[in-house]
């Protein structure tokens, strides 16, 4: 019988990848929730919590937020399922991954189609730069989720099989010795 040894060990360290991740979306959502509270435009605060409101930040860094804790609760079961060897459990991480896609993916498609549609044409600089800072962080989102993701089918797809097999192996030792 084969051992999960390599599986394990892989898990482990994608578990730990995904919960720098986490750790980086929650730091990335609360500095620009900083910003929100402390507006460095010329403009002002009202201006400021205007042009949040009207572009969905306001409503994605709160989402953000919650995204790198759900991220760090995710990354931390998916670590305690390739150590104790739950291969149901871990396969319950990959529904954070593609919720995660969806969801980014959905935010930079609306950003992207309004600002093809020139709707922010009286925007200064620094509004400019916020939107591009959501679009790029949107955008790496997805692409480190679609990357992690894949490593993970390989895991645990593997993980599972031998996983299997072991049950079977010991079930069919069971029904030779009665």
């Amino acid at each position: 019988m084969r051992s999960l040894r390599c599986e394990v060990i892989g898990g482990a360290v994608l578990a730990v990848l995904d919960l720098i991740f986490g750790i980086y979306i929650l730091g990335f959502y609360g500095k620009i929730q900083n910003d929100h509270f402390h507006c460095p435009w010329a403009h002002g605060i009202r201006g400021c919590d205007y042009y949040m409101f009207e572009t969905n930040h306001s409503l994605r860094t709160i989402i953000g937020l919650a995204e790198g804790i759900v991220s760090i609760i995710f990354s931390t079961v998916l670590l305690i399922a390739f150590l104790k060897r739950l291969p149901y459990l871990a396969w319950s991480w990959l529904v954070k991954a593609l919720f995660i896609i969806c969801l980014n993916a959905y935010f930079v498609g609306d950003w992207l189609v309004k600002r093809g549609r020139y709707y922010h044409s009286y925007w200064d600089p620094d509004e400019y730069r916020e939107e591009t800072r959501f679009i790029t962080g949107g955008a790496i989102e997805i692409v480190v989720q679609l990357v992690l993701s894949f490593v993970f089918c390989c895991l645990a797809g593997s993980f599972t099989y031998k996983m299997r097999r072991r049950v079977r192996a010991e079930k069919m030792a069971e029904t030779d010795i009665h």
